[in-house]
């Protein structure tokens, strides 16, 4: 059941960032970054400091350019989800 789940929500979200592309939405690179660079800063934060942060991307097997690439598809892809709700929602009122 929860496998299901998984799948229907990936397939809902291609749909939305199909739909994006189809209605010419986009978000920048800057905008992307910004959220990155706030992502990472609130993780250094939450683990106390930068050295806990470190150690922490080493346990897991990542760099901070690699965290930074994934960090950045997951946020570009939410920022067009939401961008493409926000439309449908004006466009219902």
């Amino acid at each position: 059941d929860l496998e299901k789940q998984v799948l229907d929500e990936l397939i809902k979200n291609k749909l939305v960032l199909a739909k994006a592309a189809r209605l010419g939405i986009s978000v920048s690179f800057a905008e992307v970054e910004k959220a990155v660079d706030r992502a990472i800063d609130e993780n250094k934060r939450v683990m106390g400091s930068e050295q806990a942060f470190t150690r922490q991307l080493e346990a897991e097997g990542l760099t901070l350019e690699s965290l930074k690439k994934l960090y950045r598809e997951q946020i570009h892809n939410r920022m067009l989800v939401e961008r493409v709700i926000a439309r449908e929602i004006d466009r219902s009122k």
